[in-house]
């Protein structure tokens, strides 16, 4: 799996919020031959950014502190910590949540996190 630093606590959470919400994946790569380490799958690009090398992209790209942020999802492990990054250079970040009401959200519920 991934590795984006930390300590050895922050690894055995991370482990168990990946178990708990991505259950296929993890089933996957249990099962694979040669798990590759952290750093092959970063190297073959198989990792996502993190939210501050995403914010470091959008910057180098162009794109200034008023522009919108539009997030997938809205549970993003370490949220706060791994998101100041981020809401410190594009404030305007927006989540389903603050577009939808509940009653709205209802039906997409078992949908995305």
């Amino acid at each position: 799996m991934c590795d984006f630093g930390g300590v050895e606590d922050e690894h055995r959470e991370l482990q168990v919020y990946r178990e708990e919400h991505f259950p296929l994946l993890f089933e996957r790569l249990k099962r694979m031959n040669r798990p590759f380490s952290p750093a092959e799958l970063r190297k073959m690009g198989r990792c996502p950014l993190t939210p501050e090398e995403a914010a470091l992209v959008l910057a180098g790209l162009g794109f200034d502190s008023g522009t919108y942020i539009y997030l997938a999802g809205s549970e993003i492990y370490g949220r706060k910590s791994r998101m100041h990054p981020v809401t410190s250079l594009y404030p305007n970040i927006v989540t389903k949540e603050d577009l939808l009401s509940i009653s709205e959200l209802e039906p997409f519920g078992n949908l995305s996190p």
